[in-house]
């Protein structure tokens, strides 16, 4: 039963209605300037309620670059929508967010937040794409990549969790 308070909302306003996550054990690399999707990190989601807002919490557990000093641009999509970037301006590259892990050895997690609205109660499927400013990217494991002990191998999450409007 929702509290009504004196401003006229209610309690069931923000409550969360659902959590699904998707954890991704793999390796993913990439090469080149057009967004790739990272396989196996891809979450879907059906809205119990057509004005819930999803939260998205995105949790890259090591970025590593095969080359020296190049970035990694992520986008973040709903479906074939590319979700909010930032601006143009110029040749700049837009994105969600990025990450530059500087020399081929160097390993960096990243994570992003974002709340949608998808105004659906169809299934609903978020992924994670990136591209290279140069050099081949890697998720989940460093630019090198080799078999020692002191080279990691990580894990990467998506989280959604819905919440009533």
């Amino acid at each position: 039963m929702a509290i009504e308070y004196g401003d006229g909302t209610d309690s069931n306003t923000g409550r969360i209605i659902q959590v699904v996550q998707t954890t991704f054990q793999g390796t993913h690399s990439a090469t080149g300037s057009s967004d790739v999707t990272i396989t196996g990190l891809d979450t879907s989601i059906t809205p119990k309620e057509n004005a819930s807002r999803i939260h998205i919490a995105v949790q890259i557990g090591t970025c590593g670059v095969g080359g020296t000093n190049n970035y990694m641009y992520f986008s973040l999509y709903r479906g074939s929508v590319n979700l909010p970037r930032g601006n143009a301006a110029s040749s700049r590259k837009v994105c969600t967010f990025s990450i530059r892990p500087g020399l081929e050895h160097y390993a960096y997690p990243i994570s992003m937040n974002y709340i949608d609205t998808p105004n659906t109660t169809s299934s609903t499927t978020y992924h994670v794409k990136y591209s290279m400013e140069g050099g081949t990217g890697y998720i989940n494991a460093n630019g090198l990549d080799y078999n020692q002990t002191n080279y990691p191998r990580t894990i990467s999450t998506m989280i959604l969790t819905e919440i009533a409007a």
